[in-house]
């Protein structure tokens, strides 16, 4: 069962269990909302997600440190603080709507924060936009596209809509432009499209691989529809997707700088470092026979694209293999990695 319970700082608390694992405690639930919901005066829950960093992030920016402090060992400081904060800051002035889920155990984990002008944009919405976007692309600039990959990890999911025709860049290899179709049900822009791409190698057996790249930088950005707009403007954004052609000429015309590369194990030492240093989850619990990896030297292009894409193939994670996609994007086209926008929280 989903449902959103709107609540001020009041009538919450925060604890940490003996694994450091976070919990935040609802009160007054009979005053919160309707009896029929939630059975109990009181309920814990459990963040999933990124609900944790956003909840701490409206509290004076604690995720910044909240999570060194735990790992020396300053628990009880921790917890103290947070009441502190709490007793700070006037009633009714940290007001939310909370996103609680509540599973056949009896057990509630919050999902999200979100405002009252939440729409639904669903799995099966996005399903839905992303074919209707696609296909009216198809008929009208003539275009052939394909569905060439669906990734799922709730509450999210992704389409990727790649062209069929792949194009030949001299000194990369074969490219197919693609793209992105996703949905979070947790973030600020629930629907987006993305314009990104395929490098396809070959390997010693005659099997091609795919890397698959893209980068973070708004002129990459199709459309995107968030939560707080309404189904009929949803569908009638859909015409921004018409953008598509200018932006496939330019990546393309971006991909050839690859072929200028001259220092392929600079690229690949850029890439070791971000994954040693990274915070994702899905790369953490990964990172030591990832980084084994990367530890050969590569003296051709085919070397690097296989050393990335063996790391790709690693990474089950959904979150961690969007990580690699900026990553590899900004090591290869850019060869330097200054920013810390594509990391995903813990």
């Amino acid at each position: 069962m989903k449902f959103d319970l709107k609540s001020d700082i009041s009538n919450m608390e925060f604890f940490y269990g003996d694994d450091k694992k976070f919990y935040k405690a609802f009160k007054n639930i009979d005053e919160l909302i309707a009896k029929d919901v939630v059975k109990d005066k009181e309920f814990i829950c459990t963040p999933q997600y990124s609900s944790k960093n956003d909840l701490l992030k409206s509290l004076f920016s604690m995720q910044s440190f909240e999570a060194e402090l735990l790992e020396k060992g300053h628990k009880t400081f921790v917890e103290k603080l947070l009441i502190d904060i709490k007793n700070i800051i006037p009633e009714n002035k940290h007001s939310s709507f909370y996103r609680i889920i509540k599973n056949e155990k009896n057990e509630y984990f919050l999902r999200a924060i979100v405002s009252e002008r939440y729409n639904d944009y669903n799995d099966n919405i996005t399903v839905l936009l992303g074919l209707i976007g696609i296909s009216r692309q198809m008929e009208l600039k003539q275009a052939e596209f394909v569905i060439q990959k669906f990734e799922y990890n709730e509450p999210y999911v992704r389409i990727y809509f790649g062209k069929e025709k792949a194009k030949l860049i001299s000194g990369v290899g074969k490219v197919k432009y693609v793209i992105e179709v996703s949905n979070d049900e947790i973030k600020r822009e629930s629907l987006k499209f993305v314009g990104a791409v395929n490098i396809i190698y070959g390997e010693e057996n005659g099997e091609e691989k795919q890397l698959y790249i893209k980068s973070n930088r708004v002129k990459h950005k199709l459309l995107s529809i968030s939560h707080g707009s309404t189904p009929e403007t949803a569908i009638a954004k859909l015409k921004d997707l018409d953008q598509y052609i200018e932006q496939e000429d330019d990546v393309y015309k971006t991909i050839e700088d690859i072929s200028k590369t001259k220092n392929l194990n600079g690229i690949k030492h850029l890439v070791y470092r971000k994954i040693e240093k990274s915070k994702n989850p899905g790369i953490v619990s990964k990172r030591k026979i990832l980084l084994n990896e990367l530890n050969n030297e590569v003296d051709t292009m085919f070397k690097l694209f296989a050393a990335l894409g063996k790391v790709e193939e690693l990474v089950e994670d959904i979150d961690g293999k969007e990580f690699l996609s900026y990553l590899y994007y900004d090591a290869l086209i850019y060869k330097k990695i200054n920013k810390d926008d594509y990391e995903v929280d813990e």
